[in-house]
């Protein structure tokens, strides 16, 4: 028999002054859920609910630019596993991420960090772009000036070759991916 948890979201009223609760469905037996860091499980230390719940008050939202992202898993993503299956995350705050991460990226780009694209992605115009288009060849004009924009206020050079690793759609393939990140 499946029964209903009230969960209070604190961190909601931080984000939005509005305190919610959710329903979260289980089973009839506790979810043991094991972390093993460094090889060791971590057991759970037991709290004073009262403390963590003025702890929580006192909290500020940590910057989504600086929540860690996770990078890769030991499980191919989409991936159906069994209940109880461990997967390994590897977690990377965003601003430590390299562009070279991110397949087909702009070769003047792979070296550098995600946080240096970051300022093109506060572009509204630019961001309506991003994933628009599944072939590079496609782009409108008018979005291939936005693009262009972007591409010269980072000093980023584009082949007009496609097949080039310099080409507007490898830039617009790293811009993605660190939009992705970001």
């Amino acid at each position: 028999m499946a029964s209903n948890i009230g969960v209070t979201l604190a961190a909601a009223r931080s984000f939005n002054e509005v305190e919610r609760e959710r329903f979260v469905e289980i089973g009839d037996k506790p979810i043991k859920t094991t972390v093993v860091r460094n090889g060791k499980a971590v057991v759970a230390p037991l709290v004073d609910h009262l403390k963590v719940d003025a702890l929580v008050d006192r909290l500020v939202p940590v910057r989504p630019a600086l929540s860690p992202r996770v990078v890769s898993q030991s499980v191919p993503p989409g991936t159906r596993v069994q209940k109880g299956t461990a997967i390994d995350l590897v977690l990377v705050a965003p601003l430590d991420i390299d562009i070279g991460v991110i397949a087909n990226a702009h070769e003047d780009l792979v070296l550098r960090p995600i946080a240096d694209v970051a300022i093109a992605l506060e572009d509204p115009k630019l961001i309506a772009i991003l994933g628009k288009y599944d072939d590079p060849e496609k782009v409108t004009e008018a979005d291939k000036a936005v693009i262009n924009q972007a591409a010269d206020k980072m000093q980023i050079q584009l082949d007009p070759d496609p097949q080039s690793k310099k080409s507007l759609g490898s830039f617009l393939n790293a811009l993605e991916g660190a939009h992705a990140f970001l």
